[in-house]
C-alpha cells in the first residue's frame, strides 16, 4: 500500500484493519487481514515501469509465493523487527536462493518495540552470510565494498563505487540492501524507493528476442473462464497467435490466447500484444500449468514447499465422489501442492493441506464457487519411503498378444535430493520410444513404496535394460512391465520409512529451558545449544510433524504465555517409530491389486503370474546379478581351457583332428605344415577334402526371416533350428561344415567345439569375433601346395568380411544365397525320400 500510494498509483493509502488494501480483493482476504493469492499491481518510478506481486505471508499459503518466484526480477523480503528473523524467514530466504533472485530488505515496524538496528543487521548477517548492508540513512561505501572481492577492488582502485557496480553487486546476489522504517507510518519508504529506482537490476530479456514466458498461477475468473498469468521474459505475445505449448511430457500442442490482459490491482487493461517484462493474463488456454516455461524458458524446478498432512474430504451426503472430483480437480490446477486424489483403495478423496488456516479457508472457496458444503477429516502425515542399499528390479508383461520386460536399477541417494530418474540402457538394446515412454512413466506417476504405499524419495532409478517384441509390443506394455519392475525391486529391497521434520526456532523464558530441551529431546528431536538475548533464550533445532503437532499448543502453558515458537517445514528423516507407524496403516503390499509385484509370462498361448520371490529366474534378458555370476563362471572356465589347451588356436585344430584322426601336433608357427597334416595332405590313405564351409551363425539367424523370429522369442531355440538344418544340409553334401557362433551370447560359455556328426559347431572364446575365427581358418586353408584342389567357402552377409575373405582365396556366399541352397537341399532330400517310399511300395 505504502510504495503503491508514494508512486501514485493509489490516491489514498488502504490497511489491513480497515479491510480496504488495494491488493487483498476477496471476501476471505479482508476479512482475515491476509493476503491468499498472489496478485500484480503497477506503478511508475522516473523512467522505469514496474509491476509488484504481492504474495501471501502466511505460512500456510506459502506454495502460493513460491511459484511466483521464478517470475521474479528481483524481490522485496519483509522482515517484521518486532519478530525478527523467523523460520518463514529462513524459508523464503532459502527459495529466493534457490532460484537466484536478487532481493532488497525492509524491516519494518520501527515505530514499535523491537530489536536495534544493529543487533538485527547482525543476525542477518549471521543467519544468511554476508552482504546485508544498512541504507537507511544513506551509502556507506567501505560498508558496501567488503560485499564482494570486485567491489572491494574496485573501491581500493577507485576510492569510490560506482551505481553500476553496486547494480550488478545486486544482480549477482552478492549485495542486498537493507531499509528500516513503518510502512504504516510511512516513514523509510522513500529511501526503499531511491535505493529500488537505482540499485534494483532487472533480469528482463529483448523485446525483440525469441518469445519466452514464465507461468506463475492459474486461476477461474468469475465467469468460470480458465486464465493463466506468466511473466514474458523475452520477445512479444500477440492475442489469437498461436503458441507452442510443450507438456510435462515432452509433447507439444498449439493453443492461441484469444485474450490479452494486463492486470493491476482490480482493474484490468485489454490489449493485443505483450513484450518482454509484462506480467500478463491470457485467457483461452486449457493446457498450461504452473511452472511451465513457454518459448525459450524451460519449466521450473519443483516445488521445495510442499504439505506434510494429508486430509480426507467428504462430500456432503448424495453427492458423488466420480461426478465431483473432476470439477474440484480445478483446485489442483490453480496450487499443485493440494495433490487432490482418488484412493480406490479406501474409497476416499485425499487432499494435502498446509494447516488449519489453509483448510477453513478452502472449505469456504469450495462453497462459494461449487455450492457445497464440504469438511476436511482425519488428517494424517504425509510419509515418504526410500531404500538404503542398491537393488534391480525386473518386470515382464506377456500376456498373449503383448510383450515387454523391463529392468531398473534402484539406488539411495542423500537425504532432501527427491527422486531422480535416469536410463543406461543402450538404443540397441530397446529403442529410444520405448525408453522415453517408461521414464515419461517413471517422471510423471506418483511412485509408491511398499512399507505403507507412501511416495517414493531420495532414490535413484536407472533403466538399464528392456526388451520390445517387433509385432506384439504396445506402449501399455511398457507401462506394466516397468511397475512390475518397481514394485519387485522394492520387495527385496531394504526400505525405510520417512517422515517430516519441522525446523522450530523456540524463544522461552530461562525457567522453561530445561524443560523445553527435555521435551524436544523424548520427541527425537534435536537442538542446537540454546543462544541467550536479555534474559530470552533461542532454541533452534527440527522434531518430527508427528509430535510437534501435538506439542505446539503445550508452549504457552508450560511458559506462561512467554514463549513463542516459529515452525517450517524441513527435511524427510527416518520415521523413529517406524514399525509402529507402518503396523499403525496397515498397508500389505502383496495384496494391493492396483500395485503388483509379480511378473506375467505367456505359455501355451496363455499368460501366467509368477512371483517377484522368482520373477528373475525366468527373466529373458539376464540381470546385473545373474551377468556378474555368469562372467565369473567365464572367468573360472577360461582359466581351466587355458590351462588345458594353452598355446593359441588349438580350437582350429580340434576340428581336424575330430573330423581325420589324431595328428602330431605343431605350434601355428608353422601353419602350414599343421594345416597340411590336418586335411590329410600328407596321408598315404586319406583324400583330401575338396571343399569347406564356413558359416557365420549369428549373420545367418538374423538374416532368416523364420531364425530371426525365433531368436526374438529364444535364442537358444533360434540357434537348435539352425543346428538341425545345418546337419541336414551337411548330411547331404558331404562337405565339411564348421558352424560359427559368438561366444558372448552364450550364458557361461565359449572356446569350444562340439562334434555333431560331420557339422563341427565352434563357440568362440569370449574375446573373440565368429569373423575374426573365420578370417583366421580362410586365411589358414588357403595356404598349401593343395590350395588349388581345395575350395573355401564362407557363408555372411557382412560385407567388411566378405572382402576379407575374398583376400583369402575363399569364395563368398551371402546368407540369403546360401538359404536358397539350404532350402534346395531340403527339397531333394523329400524327392529321394518320395522316390524310396514309392519302391517301398
Amino acid at each position: 500500500e505504502a510504495l503503491l500510494y508514494s508512486c501514485g498509483t493509489l490516491h489514498r493509502m488502504g490497511r489491513v484493519d480497515n479491510r480496504d488494501t488495494y491488493l487483498d480483493s476477496s471476501e476471505q482476504e479482508r476479512r482475515r487481514g491476509i493476503t491468499i493469492i498472489s496478485k500484480p499491481a503497477t506503478f511508475r518510478m522516473g523512467e522505469r515501469f514496474f509491476t509488484l506481486i504481492d504474495t501471501p505471508g502466511h505460512t500456510d499459503f506459502a506454495s502460493e509465493a513460491e511459484a511466483v518466484l521464478p517470475a521474479l526480477d528481483c524481490a522485496i523480503l519483509l522482515v517484521s523487527v518486532t519478530d525478527g528473523i523467523t523460520a518463514h524467514t529462513e524459508t523464503l530466504w532459502r527459495l529466493l536462493s534457490r532460484h537466484g533472485v536478487p532481493t532488497f530488505l525492509f524491516l519494518n515496524k520501527t515505530d514499535l518495540p523491537g530489536k536495534e538496528r544493529g543487533t538485527l543487521m547482525k543476525e542477518l548477517i549471521a543467519t544468511f552470510g554476508q552482504g546485508f548492508v544498512d541504507m537507511t540513512d544513506g551509502i556507506n561505501a567501505e560498508d558496501v565494498a567488503v560485499c564482494s572481492e570486485a567491489l572491494m577492488e574496485r573501491y581500493l582502485t577507485d576510492g569510490v563505487l560506482s551505481e553500476d557496480a553496486m547494480v550488478q553487486a545486486v544482480r549477482d546476489r552478492r549485495l542486498f540492501p537493507c531499509y528500516f522504517g513503518s510502512a504504516l507510518r510511512m516513514t523509510g519508504i522513500d529511501r526503499l524507493l531511491d535505493g529500488m529506482e537505482r540499485f534494483m537490476p532487472s533480469c528482463t530479456g529483448d523485446a525483440d528476442g525469441p518469445m519466452g514466458g514464465r507461468i506463475f498461477q492459474i486461476g477461474y475468473d468469475e465467469k468460470g473462464s480458465r486464465i493463466t498469468r506468466l511473466k514474458l521474459t523475452s520477445g512479444r505475445l500477440r492475442a489469437r497467435a498461436p503458441l507452442t505449448l510443450r507438456g510435462k511430457d515432452g509433447k507439444e500442442q498449439i493453443e492461441k490466447p484469444d485474450r490479452i490482459t494486463r492486470l493491476s490491482g482490480r482493474s484490468e487493461a485489454v490489449i493485443e500484444e505483450g513484450e518482454a517484462g509484462d506480467v500478463l493474463s491470457l485467457s483461452g488456454l486449457n493446457s498450461t500449468y504452473v511452472g511451465q516455461g513457454i518459448g525459450i524458458e524451460e519449466d521450473a524446478a519443483d516445488a521445495v514447499l510442499r504439505p506434510v498432512t494429508s486430509y480426507r474430504l467428504v462430500l456432503p451426503s448424495g453427492c458423488s465422489a466420480f461426478e465431483w472430483l473432476p470439477r474440484l480437480k480445478r483446485l489442483e490446477e490453480e496450487n499443485p501442492q493440494l495433490a487432490l486424489r482418488w484412493v480406490e483403495r479406501t474409497g476416499e478423496i485425499r487432499i494435502s493441506l498446509t494447516g488449519q488456516v489453509q483448510t477453513e479457508v478452502l472449505t469456504e472457496e469450495i462453497a462459494r464457487r461449487f455450492g457445497i458444503a464440504v469438511r476436511f477429516d482425519g488428517g494424517s502425515i504425509l510419509y515418504r519411503e526410500t531404500v538404503t542399499k542398491t537393488v534391480e528390479g525386473v518386470g515382464h508383461f506377456e500376456p498373449l498378444r503383448h510383450y515387454a520386460e523391463v529392468h531398473l536399477l534402484i539406488e539411495p541417494l542423500e537425504r532432501g535430493k527427491g527422486l531422480q530418474i535416469a536410463s543406461s540402457c543402450p538404443p540397441d538394446r530397446l529403442a529410444g520410444n520405448w525408453q522415453r515412454g517408461i521414464l515419461e512413466y517413471l517422471r510423471n506417476e506418483t511412485l509408491t513404496g511398499v512399507l505403507t504405499n507412501s511416495p517414493l524419495t531420495d532414490l535413484r532409478i536407472t533403466l538399464i535394460s528392456g526388451k520390445a517384441h517387433p509385432k506384439h509390443t504396445e506402449a501399455g506394455d511398457f507401462i506394466q512391465a516397468t511397475s512390475r519392475a518397481l514394485r519387485q525391486g522394492l520387495m527385496q529391497a531394504e526400505c525405510i520409512l520417512l517422515e517430516p521434520h519441522y525446523d522450530f526456532l523456540l524463544t522461552l523464558p530461562a525457567e522453561s529451558l530445561g524443560r523445553a530441551m527435555t521435551d524436544l529431546d523424548s520427541m527425537g528431536g534435536t537442538c542446537l545449544p540454546p543462544a541467550e538475548e536479555g534474559g530470552i533464550f533461542l532454541l533452534r533445532g527440527h522434531a518430527p510433524v508427528r509430535l510437534m503437532q501435538e506439542y505446539l499448543p503445550k508452549i504457552p502453558a508450560y511458559t506462561a504465555g512467554r514463549g513463542r515458537i516459529s515452525v517450517k517445514t524441513g527435511d524427510y528423516l527416518p520415521c523413529t517409530e517406524g514399525d509402529a507407524v507402518i503396523a499403525a496403516i496397515g498397508y500389505h503390499a502383496e495384496a494391493d491389486p492396483d500395485h503388483p509385484a509379480d511378473s506375467i509370462f505367456c505359455k501355451n498361448g496363455a499368460g501366467y503370474a509368477v512371483s517377484w520371490q522368482t520373477a528373475e529366474a525366468h527373466m529373458h534378458l539376464p540381470t546385473r546379478r545373474r551377468a556378474r555370476a555368469e562372467e565369473q563362471q567365464e572367468r573360472v572356465r577360461r582359466d581351466k581351457t587355458e590351462r588345458d589347451f594353452g598355446a593359441e588356436d588349438r580350437e582350429l585344430m580340434a576340428i581336424f583332428e575330430r573330423t581325420y584322426g589324431p595328428i602330431r601336433r605343431r605350434r601355428l608357427s608353422e601353419p602350414k605344415r599343421v594345416i597340411a597334416e590336418a586335411s590329410g595332405e600328407c596321408s598315404a590313405t586319406a583324400e583330401p577334402a575338396k571343399e569347406y564351409l564356413l558359416v557365420d551363425a549369428y549373420n545367418v539367424i538374423f538374416a532368416w526371416e523364420e531364425l530371426r523370429a525365433a531368436a526374438e522369442e529364444n535364442l537358444d531355440l533360434s540357434r537348435s533350428m539352425l543346428i538341425h538344418l545345418m546337419l541336414n544340409y551337411q548330411g547331404y553334401r558331404k562337405c565339411p561344415l564348421i558352424l560359427v557362433f559368438d561366444a558372448y551370447r552364450m550364458p557361461g560359455g565359449g572356446g569350444t567345439v562340439e562334434d555333431l556328426g560331420g557339422v563341427y559347431v565352434v563357440y568362440t572364446r569370449s574375446a573373440e569375433t565368429a569373423d575374426a575365427f573365420i578370417e583366421r581358418i580362410s586365411y589358414l586353408l588357403g595356404e598349401g601346395r593343395e590350395r588349388k584342389k581345395r575350395s573355401v567357402r564362407v557363408v555372411t552377409s557382412d560385407g567388411a568380411e566378405q572382402l576379407i575373405v575374398l583376400g583369402h582365396g575363399a569364395t563368398r556366399v551371402s546368407a540369403e544365397g546360401f538359404r536358397e541352397e539350404v532350402m534346395q537341399a531340403d527339397r531333394e532330400i523329400a524327392a529321394i525320400l518320395e522316390r524310396m517310399n514309392r519302391t517301398t511300395e
